[in-house]
């Protein structure tokens, strides 16, 4: 089964860096074009920056994702997100430096969005009738992979 996740859609000339952070501290940044898109497929994240081959990297193997978009104006910025405890049991937390809400997804592995929502910094998110198993979760533009025991 193959999810879109996100087709990465921005405003004309727009791009989206997508960076990727490993267990191992590695760190790859990518810059995906308007005709690029990320989706999952098995236990494996798909990147196409806009270029018929896309680069494949191993769900396992990737701590966080971050995105960002660039529009030529100024610095970029990604929020100073954290989610804890991770790995989990009954519920996720999430505390945002820069705001008091925060907008969250929670997908399956596989890309199936599970869960949507808003809460307040620190306020529990359920997670508690999900199998045990890893999950993505994405928090304003910045997306964690989270366990579930």
């Amino acid at each position: 089964m193959v999810v879109c996740l996100s087709c990465l859609a921005a405003p004309v000339h727009a791009q989206t860096r997508v960076t990727i952070s490993f267990y191992s501290a590695a760190e790859q940044t990518l810059t995906v074009s308007d005709a690029g898109k990320l989706y999952f497929q098995d236990n494996y994240l798909y990147i196409n920056e806009g270029s018929s081959v896309p680069y494949s990297f191993l769900l396992s193997a990737i701590s966080k994702i971050t995105f960002a978009e660039e529009t030529g104006i100024g610095d970029i910025e990604t929020s100073e997100v954290r989610i804890y405890p991770n790995p989990a049991t009954d519920n996720v937390r999430i505390h945002n430096n820069r705001a008091e809400r925060s907008l969250y997804s929670l997908y399956s592995s596989d890309g199936r969005l599970l869960q949507r929502g808003v809460c307040q910094n620190d306020e529990p998110v359920d997670v508690q009738r999900y199998a045990k198993g890893l999950y993505l979760l994405q928090v304003d533009g910045v997306t964690f992979k989270i366990s579930k025991l």
